[in-house]
């Protein structure tokens, strides 16, 4: 599959589907491509969207050799192995565009307008609540607004060049790089249908790119239907939180209630069925779900409608997303027509305990064709983190008492001191890097509360909710005592009916890391179709070769 690969993720939720789909990449799941991935939201303080913007620019970082090569290159085995390009557009609501009533220049004699307005949106509430924390399930009032928006930034890029804003400068790359890939293109949306901005959105984004396109084009190009490919995740509601109370919905004239999710999905759905703009342009939706039964109260005690406080935790259901797009991405044909009358639903379940009440996720339930793969990957960057942050105590950002370095430095002594010099030169704040990445990945300790603060992977294993996730339970650390366990065997993941792809187990004295230490220059060399050219990709593809060997996995 040689098509070029782009990503769209709107809203809250759709951040938090684009921070899986990273984590993805890191482990490898993308080898040789270059993705270029736009962010689009109405709040552009959002916790969420900050941070997964964050996990990019550091994701980023680990990969850039130079200035003039920001991103470094695409590689193949090996951690961190495709180039991401991102793009940050949000819709300006700032000032005197802070409500639908002021967007639309309606004032208190313009009456023909006023009782246009009103025939849509109700007057005290839809019409005059901020929208710089998005549409808060006002999806009639949010497809026209980020339609227009999406349009208007194009308009301004195009007239203001260099001095159009960050924003609409970032659009028109993004635009011009969907332009240019032509019938090479695959699009996959995150977004949820539950909400506003996403549900708002999904229909929309598909016609307010090609409009774009023909706004930057000067009128000459589109984006044919019939070659530019799109997929999506369609996410229905799988959290909750409290009603919000009387005087909230007093002050914020409309606000998210968590008891209308269901019914707002329902809505989407159906509508999404019907729509022309779905069936003229996307080749595949993939329906994401989460038991009633089983959603979390997220709020923490606070009903938040936005801004940066809004950081909620990472689901498993948002990997799941993630894997949707792996499979659009990686299916050599998309069978599925445009316009199709009656388009296929592609669905996968998971198997759950015989009381009904927990799930089993194994790898199969996120991919039949590539589970063996997205395993082994997973579980390398799993035990990798668990030699650093464990085994060399960069969880806790200082050494231990017994010794003078710690994590990925003291990694690299070991190394030298065995005879190989090439990774004595790697930068300082390279190796602050990715010990930072693989907190946000893993875990680390905060030393004040003596604390597991939990990262990404723990997360997703924390929503399972007791269930089963791909690893054995005690592999994951739950309190500070659990850390020396796994320091001493971080490559004990796997369970009983799987242990042949745990590491050695060690002696009475000598460890798993000690033998994973000791073996570690075993056919470890990065290899030529690894594809690496910077002294930190030669690294990073080191380590991934050694946890590869440790764990027995074949190539």
């Amino acid at each position: 599959m040689n098509d070029k690969l782009f990503v769209i993720a709107i809203g809250g939720t759709g951040m938090r589907c684009l921070e899986s789909f990273v984590h993805l990449c890191a482990i490898g799941m993308f080898d040789g491509q270059e993705i270029d991935i736009l962010t689009i939201d109405t709040d552009s303080g959002n916790g969420n969207k900050d941070r997964s913007e964050k996990l990019i620019a550091l994701y980023n970082d680990i990969k850039t050799p130079s200035k003039d090569k920001i991103g470094g290159t695409p590689n193949r085995q090996t951690f961190f192995s495709a180039k991401l390009n991102l793009y940050k557009f949000s819709t300006d609501y700032a000032g005197n565009r802070c409500s639908f009533r002021n967007l639309a220049n309606i004032g208190d004699e313009d009456t023909d307008n006023q009782d246009l307005a009103d025939l849509f949106l109700d007057k005290e509430s839809v019409q005059k609540f901020d929208l710089a924390h998005g549409y808060r399930a006002q999806t009639h009032l949010g497809s026209m607004l980020m339609y227009h928006g999406i349009v208007e930034a194009a308009k301004n890029a195009q007239i203001k060049g260099n001095d159009a804003m960050p924003a609409e400068k970032d659009l028109r790359e993004f635009v011009i790089k969907l332009q240019d890939a032509g019938a090479g293109a695959r699009v996959f949306i995150f977004g949820s249908v539950f909400g506003g901005t996403g549900a708002s959105s999904i229909p929309v984004v598909p016609r307010a790119l090609n409009d774009a396109v023909k706004i930057f084009s000067d009128g000459n190009n589109s984006l044919d239907p019939e070659n530019v490919k799109f997929g999506a995740s369609l996410l229905t509601d799988y959290f909750k939180f409290p009603n919000p109370d009387t005087t909230q919905k007093s002050k914020e004239k409309v606000i998210a209630n968590s008891s209308n999710f269901a019914l707002n999905s329902q809505a989407a759905l159906e509508f999404y069925r019907k729509d022309p703009t779905v069936k003229t342009y996307y080749r595949r939706l993939y329906h994401v779900g989460w038991p009633a039964s089983m959603r979390k109260d997220i709020s923490g005690g606070k009903l938040l409608t936005g801004g940066n406080d809004q950081k909620n935790p990472c689901h498993v259901v948002e990997l799941m997303c993630a894997m949707a797009a792996y499979d659009f991405f990686t299916q050599q044909e998309l069978d599925v027509e445009v316009n199709a009358e009656n388009m296929p639903c592609y669905y996968r379940t998971v198997e759950a305990d015989d009381a009904g009440k927990f799930f089993k996720f194994t790898a199969d339930s996120f991919t039949k064709e590539n589970a063996r793969i997205f395993q082994q990957k997973l579980a390398q960057m799993f035990s990798l983190a668990n030699v650093v942050l464990a085994s060399e105590y960069a969880a806790y950002g200082k050494p231990s008492t017994a010794k003078e370095k710690y994590g990925i430095q003291d990694f690299i002594s070991r190394i030298s001191d065995a005879g190989d010099k090439t990774y004595d030169s790697l930068d300082a704040n390279d190796i602050i890097n990715i010990e930072d990445y693989l907190k946000m990945f893993a875990f680390y300790i905060n030393t004040e509360k003596q604390q597991v603060v939990r990262g990404w992977l723990y997360q997703i294993k924390d929503s399972v909710d007791g269930g089963k996730f791909i690893f054995r339970n005690d592999a994951f650390i739950q309190t500070v005592a659990d850390f020396k366990r796994v320091a001493k065997n971080p490559g004990t993941i796997f369970d009983d009916n799987e242990a042949e792809k745990n590491w050695a187990k060690g002696g009475l004295i000598s460890s798993q890391y000690d033998i994973f230490i000791k073996g570690l220059r075993q056919d470890t060399q990065v290899k030529q179709e690894q594809n690496t050219s910077s002294i930190k990709e030669q690294f990073l593809a080191y380590l991934y070769n050694a946890i590869r060997l440790a764990h027995h996995f074949e190539s």
